[in-house]
């Protein structure tokens, strides 16, 4: 028997029911006789494509959420059926470049509904600031472009700056899982990190066991896919719908803000013993790389026996509350001010999403290599994404994904953290005048306390996570060691060139 949902928000204002596509959201919609009012008959759910699904979501969301009279706006929504239907009733808009990315469409005439020939990220003005009660894309947004760094970052700021405060956000994105690998659009999770989700984020791995998952039916994709892709539908994998809301909140955001300029105040004085200015033409400044799982929790909590540490990480702690800064506006608004900086101060963040990696958040640090010193250390690549594996799931159960499934999730992990790619990973790691390697860590901070002038620090480390059997297993089997390697050789010629670099000094 179906349980009792409905396609809205839960008492505590979540919407966790519907992170990913279920046959009982199916059932609810057809239930509701949705597809009757949508499309004019009955769907078939074991013969429909992913967007009847993903349509039907949007439908009822809108039905039981927004109200009347309230505007909306669909982002490359193409021949717009939810708008087709919904806009004798709402101020409809859709903003389409209309360029048949995805198989979309060329042309489109929609009497009723506002067009803007553009891509969102664009800062169109045709748009207005502050303007819909309600965004959403279907199937569209994972055709965004992954290679341009800055593009994301457009994107989430250009519905910021479109959507009312109390306006609802909506993405449904195609997700598709094949064999052991699960594909989606990096935005996706761009999204999830920088808004404050309603739902919360749902590991990927974890679709590929799931039991309540409806994906796009077999039957339908060798009618009407597999003449296209060429391909049988378990070399194409299963298509599903991966969904995130959030909800504008200007409030929580000016708080926010405040808040941040006031750490950022705290932490940049502006006056100092001695001018920066002046300091800074014969002394560096510094700033150290967090790597993830890479000794930077032993590392920063020892720079402070040196250094003013200035900290750039996301997460501050007030007096009143622990905050992390997820909303990229805020903290890249908030960057720290470098004009200020003296040889007695290290900058320190972990640098290692699209939005805040040290080239594009701070420049002047790659530009200037005689104002500012960039460190950092890196581990081995296998026994990092060990150690990340077992900080992850520290004190949960592992069963549900085993140490070999997390390993051969994603690939490549330290090289994205710089990031670089095979033709210039030397020329991006020489831009750090000291690279420490885990595996030495007390020779290596003592040969940084040598270069920079300070007095050595016996090291206490930090943040062990504890082991469990499946490392002795992983050990024994060198065929899947080897497999590794050969999956994370970019990882591999960064550690080793940074061992080569290491090996000179």
């Amino acid at each position: 028997m179906i349980k009792s949902i409905e396609c809205k928000p839960d008492g505590e204002g979540k919407f966790n029911e519907f992170t990913y596509s279920k046959p009982d959201h199916m059932k609810y919609f057809l239930d509701k006789n949705y597809d009757m009012e949508l499309y004019g008959y009955k769907v078939d759910p074991d013969d429909c494509s992913l967007k009847v699904y993903q349509d039907l979501l949007v439908f009822a969301f809108i039905k039981e959420n927004i109200p009347s009279g309230s505007r909306m706006l669909d982002i490359g929504g193409g021949y717009s059926r939810v708008l087709k239907y919904y806009k004798d009733d709402y101020e409809c808009w859709n903003i389409d470049k209309l360029e048949g990315l995805g198989n979309g469409p060329t042309e489109m005439n929609m009497e009723g509904i506002k067009l803007v020939l553009d891509y969102m990220g664009n800062f169109n003005k045709e748009l207005p600031d502050n303007y819909f009660d309600f965004v959403f894309s279907i199937s569209a947004l994972e055709h965004v472009p992954e290679d341009d760094p800055t593009l994301f970052i457009k994107i989430f700021q250009d519905i910021d700056r479109v959507s009312k405060e109390g306006a609802y956000i909506f993405h449904a994105f195609d997700v598709v899982i094949k064999g052991d690998y699960v594909w989606t659009n990096k935005l996706m999770l761009h999204f999830f990190q920088n808004s404050k989700p309603l739902n919360d984020f749902i590991y990927l791995d974890k679709l590929k066991e799931a039991s309540d998952i409806y994906v796009m039916a077999e039957k339908y994709y060798e009618n009407n896919w597999r003449s296209s892709t060429n391909k049988s539908y378990e070399d194409f994998g299963k298509p599903l719908s991966y969904n995130i809301l959030w909800k504008k909140d200007d409030g929580r955001l000016k708080f926010l803000e405040d808040t941040m300029e006031f750490v950022t105040r705290k932490q940049i004085p502006w006056s100092t013993l001695s001018k920066p200015q002046d300091y800074l033409k014969d002394n560096s400044a510094y700033v150290f790389h967090h790597i993830i799982k890479c000794g930077g929790s032993t590392v920063f909590n020892h720079l402070n026996k040196w250094f003013q540490v200035e900290s750039d990480y996301r997460s501050y702690i007030t007096p009143d509350e622990f905050l992390l800064f997820k909303d990229v506006n805020t903290y890249n608004k908030y960057k720290l001010n470098t004009e200020n900086f003296t040889s007695d101060m290290c900058m320190v963040s972990h640098f290692d999403t699209m939005e805040t990696y040290i080239h594009l958040r701070y420049p002047e640090v790659i530009q200037e290599k005689n104002k500012f010193k960039l460190f950092t250390f890196v581990r081995e690549p296998l026994d990092l994404r060990i150690s990340l594996y077992y900080f992850t799931f520290k004190g949960e159960d592992t069963k549900n994904l085993s140490l070999k499934d997390f390993l051969k999730s994603h690939s490549n992990l330290l090289s994205n953290q710089f990031p670089c790619d095979e033709n210039n990973y030397k020329e991006v790691l020489d831009r750090y005048f000291f690279i420490g390697l885990v595996e030495k860590m007390q020779e290596s901070f003592d040969k940084l306390g040598d270069l920079i002038g300070k007095k050595r620090i016996i090291l206490s480390v930090d943040n062990k996570s504890d082991k469990d059997p499946q490392l002795e297993e992983l050990k024994n089997d060198t065929d899947f060691v080897n497999e590794f390697r050969e999956r994370n050789f970019l990882d591999y010629l960064v550690y080793n060139y940074s061992k080569e670099k290491y090996s000179k000094i």
